[in-house]
């Protein structure tokens, strides 16, 4: 084959591979998250304190359309935080409650979002005279993910998640999405 037939089959080969479209890469369902997490980052009691490295734990139970999410943070210092979520999804609207229990008190809040593929985007509304706050969710691969929350423009937490094996380990995480 000569050389100039090898050049209109490899630039035929690449405008056919650029046409075709691609299959899209399959959303997570809740019921993928399933299971014990094992993660830590940073957060803060309120918008005024100090950043501090915190380590997690994050039990999910869900189904297709529900979720449960209890976090368990602790500093330091000893300081610990409890993290209740409870959502609901139709579609790709996210509804719910949030109890968030630490030395200073319990809040409690509503929250409401959208999920993207394998992220949600939502606002918590707290009662009483409480800032609302940003959360943003993202499934990195089946093994991690991230939880981001801000409220007045300050990072409230940042925290990363891998799934625990069956042996109680973090799995290995796999390609990320």
């Amino acid at each position: 084959m000569g050389v100039m037939r090898l050049l209109k089959v490899g630039l035929l080969a690449v405008l056919v591979a650029w046409i075709i479209p691609r299959p899209a890469g399959a959303e997570m369902n809740l019921s993928d998250l399933e299971g014990e997490w094992s993660g830590g980052g940073t957060d803060r009691d309120s918008p005024f304190a100090s950043l501090q490295k915190s380590s997690c734990r994050s039990k999910i139970r869900s189904d297709v359309h529900r979720m449960s999410n209890e976090i368990v943070c602790s500093g330091p210092s000893g300081s610990q935080k409890t993290i209740q979520l409870q959502i609901t999804m139709q579609g790709d609207q996210i509804s719910g409650d949030l109890v968030q229990t630490q030395a200073t008190g319990t809040m409690k809040g509503s929250v409401s979002g959208r999920r993207r593929g394998d992220s949600a985007d939502m606002q918590i509304q707290f009662s009483g005279l409480m800032p609302s706050a940003t959360a943003k969710f993202i499934v990195i691969n089946p093994s991690s993910y991230t939880l981001r929350v801000a409220t007045m423009g300050t990072s409230m937490m940042d925290l990363t998640f891998k799934k625990i094996s069956a042996t109680g380990q973090a799995a290995q995480p796999g390609p990320a999405r």
